[in-house]
C-alpha cells in the first residue's frame, strides 16, 4: 500500500521524497509510514515510470517529483479495483476513499455494500461465542475455558466497529451521489 499512498500523495502536485513522504502521514494519520518505506517506495515508483524526477540529474534528498500519466493510469486502476477481504480491508478500502473522484462514488458505494455484507457474514460466524460467554458469567471457571469466548467478545467488538465505520462512509458516498440543490 505505501505505493498507492506515494501515488496518491503525488496528484497533490511536485513535491520531494519527505515532502511525499508527509502528504502520505496527512493522507493517513493512523498508518505507520516510515521515511524508510516510503522513500524505497518513491524508488519503486521512479523505477516503474509511475515518478519521474523534474530534473534528472537532482540527488535523492533534492530531487523533486510529479506523478507520470503512467503513474496516474495505475494510481486510477488501483483505486477503483476490488480490495481484499477483512481484515486488510481497512487500509486498503481507506485508501481506495481517499483516491477516488467524484466520478467514482457509485462504484465506491457498491464496493462500500459489499464490504459491509462480508463483514456482517465474518459476524455472524463469531457472535455465538459471545453468548457462551453470558451464559459463563458468574461460574468459577479457569481462564483458559474463557479466553477463547473472551478472545471473541474483543473480536465482535472490533467486527461492529468496522460495520459502523463502513455504513457511515456508505452514507456520506450515497449523499455525494445525490443531485446538488442550490438554495
Amino acid at each position: 500500500m505505501l505505493k498507492q499512498a506515494v501515488l496518491g500523495a503525488a496528484i497533490e502536485g511536485p513535491a520531494t521524497r519527505y515532502e511525499l513522504q508527509v502528504r502520505a502521514q496527512r493522507l493517513f494519520p493512523a498508518s505507520a509510514l516510515s521515511s524508510g518505506g516510503v522513500y524505497h517506495a518513491v524508488a519503486e515508483c521512479e523505477r516503474h515510470g509511475h515518478l519521474r524526477r523534474l530534473d534528472p540529474d537532482a540527488d535523492d534528498d533534492g530531487a523533486v517529483y510529479v506523478i507520470t500519466s503512467a503513474g496516474e493510469s495505475y494510481r486510477r486502476a488501483w483505486a477503483t479495483r476490488r480490495a481484499s477481504s477483512p481484515p486488510g480491508v481497512r487500509d486498503e478500502l481507506r485508501c481506495q476513499i481517499a483516491f477516488s473522484e467524484i466520478e467514482d462514488l457509485p462504484w465506491l458505494a457498491e464496493e462500500l455494500r459489499r464490504h459491509i455484507a462480508l463483514v456482517e457474514a465474518q459476524r455472524e460466524k463469531v457472535a455465538p461465542a459471545t453468548v457462551a460467554l453470558e451464559e459463563m458469567r458468574g461460574l468459577e471457571l479457569p481462564w483458559a475455558t474463557l479466553r477463547r469466548p473472551v478472545v471473541r467478545t474483543v473480536e465482535l467488538g472490533v467486527i461492529d466497529g468496522v460495520l459502523d465505520g463502513l455504513r457511515m462512509a456508505l452514507r456520506e458516498v450515497t449523499e455525494h451521489m445525490e443531485p446538488q440543490t442550490t438554495g
